[in-house]
């Protein structure tokens, strides 16, 4: 995928059968590569506003949405937690409250590792958070070589509950199994805390007050459906949020391993 290239994803299908209807998901995702941090930051946002643009006229081109007035009009912001949201603006805002599309139903996250850069979108008056992550497998691969790695690092940001559902797979499975086992616990704990809006606690002072222990949000079962762990203080965040119900999904395909999340209230 070239750079300039943005790729509409529908990420993964069991996502919309969990979804209570009507609902709507995509997930846009492209490949850029830049070595200036200040410039990245900027094509970061440019890419983000592009990416809901795509999503709405996936999701909404059918209902006569202004589509030439989507750049311009649609707005990534941030909230006081850092977690993004999207403003609607001039005849965008005019169209909305005419199809009875409400913003505060639109919910989007970001992420990127690699080369790779995704978007998610979800569209859904029961659901309460959303969030994705991507792990680019071959960084993780330089730095795993042995099991003790994953034994340390699996007990940087498990619970205990989490490290002894795993503690059989750390001492039998092979070794490229594994990887992909800890990077899939690591990947949904992240999308977890995006669709918290919280983000997390990483030590060293890292994080907001707001933001949730890593040891709080994890993985109980990978296959064959996942099944997330909240525990502690995410529990307290998920009962803020009004959400009763979690669904998680991951995939890898090639050098790259992505998960999902989604917070639903019935």
């Amino acid at each position: 995928m070239n750079e300039h290239a943005i790729e509409i994803v529908r990420y993964p299908l069991e996502c919309a059968n969990a979804l209570p209807q009507p609902h709507a998901l995509i997930a846009l995702h492209r490949a850029t590569e830049r070595s200036n941090p200040h410039e990245r930051y900027h094509a970061d946002l440019q890419r983000d506003k592009r990416g809901v643009r795509f999503a709405l006229t996936e999701m909404f081109g059918h209902l006569s949405a202004p589509l030439e007035r989507l750049e311009e009009e649609v707005h990534w912001q941030r909230d006081a937690l850092g977690k993004p949201f999207v403003v609607f603006e001039g005849e965008v805002a005019e169209w909305a409250e005419g199809a009875g599309f409400e913003a505060r139903y639109l919910h989007v996250s970001n992420t990127h590792d690699g080369n790779r850069q995704l978007l998610l979108a979800v569209y859904a008056p029961h659901v309460v958070g959303a969030g994705v992550d991507i792990v680019h497998l071959p960084r993780l691969s330089r730095l795993s070589q042995d099991r003790a790695y994953f034994d340390h690092f699996a007990r940087k940001f498990m619970s205990e509950t989490e490290k002894a559902l795993i503690q059989p797979y750390l001492e039998t499975e092979e070794l490229e199994s594994l990887r992909l086992r800890i990077a899939a616990h690591f990947s949904l704990m992240e999308s977890a805390s995006k669709a918290c809006g919280t983000g997390l606690k990483v030590g060293l002072g890292m994080g907001k007050p707001s933001s949730l222990p890593m040891q709080s949000l994890g993985a109980r079962r990978l296959s064959p459906t996942t099944e997330l762990l909240i525990e502690g203080q995410a529990l307290k965040r998920l009962e803020a949020l009004g959400a009763n119900r979690t669904f998680g999904a991951w995939e890898a395909q090639g050098d790259y391993l992505t998960s999902v999340v989604l917070l639903i209230r019935k």
